[in-house]
């Protein structure tokens, strides 16, 4: 989620000439940011599934 707010808002902050907008704006950023935390969550461990070691065997074959 902050990626795209990212993205958004420092190219604005970037280019304005106004201090004033630029600072409305990085707090607009760091709002946006803060209202959107996504809790690490415990206990959540999931094993990988590596059985598809060799899904594509063509492109695996030997040259000569």
């Amino acid at each position: 989620m902050a990626i795209g707010f990212v993205k958004r808002f420092l190219l604005k902050i970037l280019l304005e000439d106004n201090e004033e907008e630029k600072q409305r704006l990085s707090d607009l950023l760091f709002e946006n940011i803060l209202k959107n935390i996504v809790p690490i969550r415990k206990n959540r461990h999931y094993k990988r599934d590596n059985t598809h070691k060799n899904k594509h065997p063509i492109n695996k074959r030997k040259s000569i």
